[in-house]
């Protein structure tokens, strides 16, 4: 009878990391500035694939399919506004590209240039953020922590061949954090954009059509926690 597709052999995957970091601290402890350019050489990477199967017609394994190289850019800073407003701020860029290829990941049946050419999955060029965090003294003792954060990340290819992708999202949180003695009461807000983030989770069959679509992150999420130490 048909036998199954075997799981291997598959080579181990190596990466060669080089990083050059830079820390700085602003004048007067008004804050910290943080950056740093890498290169990531990966060879032999490890992928979850699909190959035909008599049985099945398509079967997920693990295939070595390319050597790659991610190289990048990311940054973050920490200022301090006044005694109870603080600032923080990152941006990051990544590029990513093939250097050899020893799969067919786009799955035309042949290995060549355009199997080199997609992108990376998974690899969103430019993401970014920036939040505020507010601390005062309240009477009685009591402290009143405020945050808001907004997050960008850009879309990515999410299956190897690219016909799957990740949307870009605009995410904001938000929380307020009461506190007196043994108890603290916080309200927060996540994702109060209500922002989705979907993708291609699973590449099925073509005679069952393109692939499932999945929810990657919750919508908006409002919540009140009340914690007490004893």
């Amino acid at each position: 009878g048909n036998q199954l597709i075997p799981p291997g052999p598959t080579n181990e995957e190596i990466v060669d990391a080089f990083e050059l970091g830079y820390k700085a601290q602003l004048p007067d402890k008004k804050g910290t500035f943080n950056a740093s350019l890498f290169v990531n050489d990966i060879s032999d990477m490890q992928r979850e694939v699909l190959v035909a199967d008599e049985n099945l017609g398509t079967s997920q394994v693990i295939r070595n399919t390319a050597d790659a190289r991610i190289s990048g850019l990311e940054m973050e800073s920490r200022i301090v506004l006044s005694d109870s407003l603080v600032m923080q701020a990152s941006l990051g860029y990544l590029d990513g590209e093939y250097q050899k290829i020893l799969f067919d990941i786009s799955g035309d049946g042949v290995v060549n240039n355009e199997d080199k050419s997609l992108k990376l999955p998974r690899l969103a060029p430019w993401t970014w953020g920036l939040g505020f965090i507010h601390s005062t003294t309240l009477s009685n003792g009591r402290t009143l922590d405020s945050s808001i954060n907004y997050s960008h990340r850009h879309s990515s290819a999410y299956t190897d061949n690219n016909t799957g992708y990740l949307n870009a999202v605009n995410a904001v949180d938000a929380s307020m954090t009461l506190r007196r003695d043994n108890i603290t009461m916080s309200l927060y807000g996540k994702n109060l954009l209500n922002e989705v983030n979907h993708g291609t989770d699973t590449n099925l069959p073509g005679v069952l059509g393109f692939g499932s679509v999945g929810t990657l992150m919750k919508g908006r999420v409002i919540g009140l926690e009340l914690n007490i130490e004893f």
